[in-house]
């Protein structure tokens, strides 16, 4: 039972509130590739990132194919990141790209909103 004056956080499911994009990227060296473009005039807002790595190289994510790499991961494996309320986003227009320091396969889904 809350204590009095405590606010209950509200457990919403994923879905309702991001759509799902699968992954499913080979990457033969150390590159950045195309994982959503989002419809004209819109961009990307990242909520949870659910992927496998397979291989031990660093991996992250950015908004542009020469931007700023947020990184992920260094080790392969599966992993999650909740990114809910982060409110990490592109631009308008703005492709997300995903982001290997070597060669690998990324397999998974990123969740997130299109606004």
């Amino acid at each position: 039972m809350p204590r009095a004056g405590h606010i209950q956080p509200e457990i919403t499911a994923i879905h309702a509130l991001a759509q799902p994009k699968q992954v499913n990227l080979t990457f033969t060296g150390e590159q950045s590739l195309e994982a959503w473009a989002p419809a004209a005039g819109k961009k990307v807002r990242l909520k949870i990132i659910i992927l496998e790595l397979s291989a031990d190289v660093s991996l992250g994510y950015r908004w542009t194919s020469t931007g700023t790499i947020y990184y992920i991961r260094i080790s392969k494996g599966p992993f999650g990141l909740n990114l809910v309320g982060a409110n990490d986003e592109g631009a308008a227009d703005q492709k997300l790209y995903l982001y290997a320091s070597g060669a690998c396969t990324v397999k998974g889904t990123l969740y997130g909103q299109e606004l």
